[in-house]
């Protein structure tokens, strides 16, 4: 019993030492945490973290890239996890004097910890300003590209990774990329930017291996309106040579893949192959064009690029393509063919559309430099209702003539840009249906053309139209301005043209029915879109309205203001009078 007891009093002594052995040292532990806290407090107030980070960065800059890295400001945010360079610059192997492989008078991060762990890191946001990319190839071939600072290990080479960048929002200030002399300035924002690096080498040689892709990303370069995209492209570079082996460019109507190689900077020819889709309206937005054509267009085919001068070839469709201009305004137009180009022309010898109802064959030709087009075409089968329909404007109001034919027609016809200072001109011959479709028509005709948009004046050569109850011969000038036109017309029966005539008395004015036998020959002049007729009328059966008599003759104007008819002689039964 006595040993028990003297058992148990020696445990509890030794529990009493161990509680108070494990406050002790929890206490120590608690200490030591709370000098160090305060130690690395004192090394990021002091400024020594920032220095050391700094001095950490530069050289690890230097090694992976192999540039010598100069770096003015830094400050690191250690409770924040963000990041301020500035004056940073990177120098390759240009000479003395010349502008730096990169420089950036400003850049800003901010760090994400994805996994504490395995250290895996992102950017949060990442902003950059005043900064410049500078590339430049000497005549033999050199580049002011350096090489990573990493050894050269004996046996198959491994590839080493330089880096896996992750960004949430990127943006690029007031920035410029520079090749050689030639300078492009660039303004880019956007999300989820990834740019990962890797490096081997072949024959002792660096070999960079590099994908970037970029989401939804808008960039404004020269003087074009920013967009919205996606970006995503594999590369290659050597020391002599540098090759794309995807590239895909999207927006949210078009899309191009392509790839290109340049097999060395000695000697620089590029060759390249691409294929995609273009939808219109991005390309016009882009390029802050308005009232352009719209449409949708595939394509496919290679090329080249070597000292200064291109060229590619390729084939195309084209479909849902569209015009609204006031003189031409047709529905949706189809075509495809094949191209070739150069620095200075595109030549698309076998251009085949299908355009108001009918076939058109042309051959185009492109002067790029002044975007001057000139289109040799053969149409066949076009529907002239159609054709009258796309004319069809307040300033030419035809579409009431209720016409209908198949046109065939020889054009040339040159335009500027986006179908600029259009001029056509041509020989023209309808074809009158076997079967007129109900309220329509049939007209015949053969006539020369020459269409200026400039002036806005189609002008017509000794021609003639024959329907069924008419014929017109005419010579002359249609213009908005000043239409001088000479006319010869014969009508069995005028009620067929009420449509057309209580069209030029305007909107605004009742519709009257007007009818009778009539010849008439004179002059069309005046603005188009209120036109006068004047000249030698001869009717029989005559009915304007309520008014009505068997013979009718005189010298009439008529315009969408009056009817005035001078030296008029008139009869009704067996009366007759002379009249003004």
């Amino acid at each position: 019993a006595a040993s028990r007891d003297a058992q148990s009093k020696l445990g509890a002594m030794s529990g009493t030492k161990r509680k108070f052995g494990l406050k002790h040292g929890l206490g120590l532990v608690v200490a030591l945490a709370l000098v160090a806290g305060l130690a690395i407090a004192y090394v990021i107030a002091s400024g020594l973290a920032d220095r050391w980070a700094r001095r950490t960065i530069v050289e690890q800059l230097g090694k992976t890239t192999g540039a010598r890295v100069e770096l003015g400001y830094f400050h690191f945010g250690w409770w924040a996890l963000n990041a301020r360079f500035d004056g940073l610059t990177l120098r390759g192997r240009e000479p003395a004097g010349s502008p730096p492989l990169f420089h950036a008078d400003t850049l800003q991060f901010d760090i994400h910890v994805e996994s504490f762990w395995s250290r895996k890191i992102s950017l949060g946001n990442v902003e950059m300003s005043h900064f410049s990319a500078h590339v430049q190839v000497e005549k033999d071939g050199s580049t002011n590209f350096p090489g990573p600072k990493i050894p050269v290990r004996t046996g198959a080479p491994d590839i080493q990774s330089l880096f896996d960048l992750k960004v949430a929002r990127l943006h690029l200030e007031d920035g410029e990329i520079l090749w050689n002399d030639t300078r492009v300035p660039l303004v880019a924002k956007g999300g989820n930017f990834e740019f990962a690096m890797d490096y081997t080498s072949e024959g002792g040689h660096p070999v960079y291996l590099g994908q970037v892709s970029w989401q939804k990303f808008e960039v404004a370069a020269l003087s074009n309106l920013p967009f919205r995209s996606n970006f995503s492209a594999r590369f290659t570079l050597r020391q002599d040579s540098f090759s794309v082996t995807q590239l895909q460019w999207k927006t949210a109507g078009s899309e191009i893949d392509a790839q290109a190689n340049l097999a060395s900077f000695a000697q620089p020819a590029w060759t390249f192959r691409y294929r995609g889709q273009l939808r219109l309206e991005d390309l016009w937005t882009i390029l802050r064009k308005r009232d352009v054509p719209g449409g949708h267009i595939e394509f496919a085919g290679d090329g080249g690029y070597s000292a200064e001068q291109m060229n590619f070839n390729g084939r195309y469709t084209a479909d849902r393509i569209t015009m609204k201009y006031q003189w031409f305004h047709p529905g949706n137009i189809s075509a495809h063919g094949s191209y070739q180009a150069d620095n200075r022309s595109v030549d698309l010898p076998d251009l085949e559309a299908l355009v108001l109802g009918g076939n058109v064959s042309s051959h185009v030709r492109v002067n790029l430099p002044k975007l001057d087009f000139r289109a040799e075409s053969k149409i066949r089968g076009m529907d002239l209702r159609q054709a009258i329909a796309a004319e069809d404007n307040p300033s030419l109001p035809i579409n009431p003539l209720h016409w209908g034919s198949r046109m065939d027609a020889d054009a040339t016809t040159t335009w500027v840009a986006d179908f600029k200072h259009v001029d056509s001109k041509g020989l023209s011959v309808w074809t009158p249906p076997a079967t007129p479709a109900p309220g329509q028509i049939p007209a015949a005709a053969h006539f020369e053309f020459h269409y200026d948009m400039d002036h806005k004046q189609f002008e017509l050569s000794p021609g003639e139209i024959t329907t069924p109850s008419s014929r017109i011969q005419f010579r002359g000038a249609l213009s908005m301005v000043d239409t001088s036109m000479d006319l010869t017309v014969d009508t069995e029966d005028l009620t067929l043209w009420d449509d057309f005539i209580n069209r030029l008395r305007g909107p605004d004015a009742e519709p009257q029915v007007i009818g009778g036998h009539f010849h008439w020959e004179g002059r069309l002049t005046g603005p188009l879109d209120g036109p006068t007729f004047a000249g030698h009328f001869k009717g029989t059966e005559a009915q304007y309205g309520s008014l009505y008599w068997d013979d009718l003759e005189g010298e009439l104007t008529y315009s969408p203001d009056e009817l005035h008819i001078a030296g008029g002689r008139a009869r009704r039964g067996g009366s007759s009078a002379e009249l003004e």
